[in-house]
């Protein structure tokens, strides 16, 4: 339902945001938002989706990313929640990423497994 109420949050900020309103409607997975810009033209992204979010009376809790935006960048929200992080070991839906290699990742418990012979790809595969 939650995913439901954004998806219309989304609709009704188009005409405001049109391009927030299309990161929120295509981009949203669960309970994450995924983009990737190549420009600082982030703050603005990040700006505008906040607003129409806002509007539907959801908070990012925070945004990521893996070019350091700086201090000027780096604002607090409302509750002094953290904006930008950059460096440190994120989840995003459900693998772990390393904003600063920006590489996806998958961590496994060495408690979990019980290997008596080295594995292979097709092994872990099958």
């Amino acid at each position: 339902m939650a995913l439901t109420a954004l998806k219309r949050t989304a609709e009704e900020g188009a005409k405001e945001c049109p391009e927030a309103a299309r990161v929120l409607h295509e981009n949203t997975y669960v309970d994450d938002i995924c983009i990737s810009l190549y420009s600082r033209e982030a703050k603005k992204w990040i700006n505008d989706v906040d607003k129409v979010a806002e509007k539907g009376s959801f908070k990012v809790k925070e945004w990521v990313s893996n070019l350091n935006l700086g201090d000027e960048d780096t604002r607090p929200q409302q509750d002094n929640r953290p904006v930008f992080k950059c460096g440190s070991e994120q989840k995003v839906l459900g693998v772990v990423w390393e904003p600063d290699r920006d590489l996806l990742l998958y961590k496994v418990s060495a408690a979990e497994i019980r290997v008596e012979e080295v594995l292979t790809k097709r092994m872990v595969a099958e």
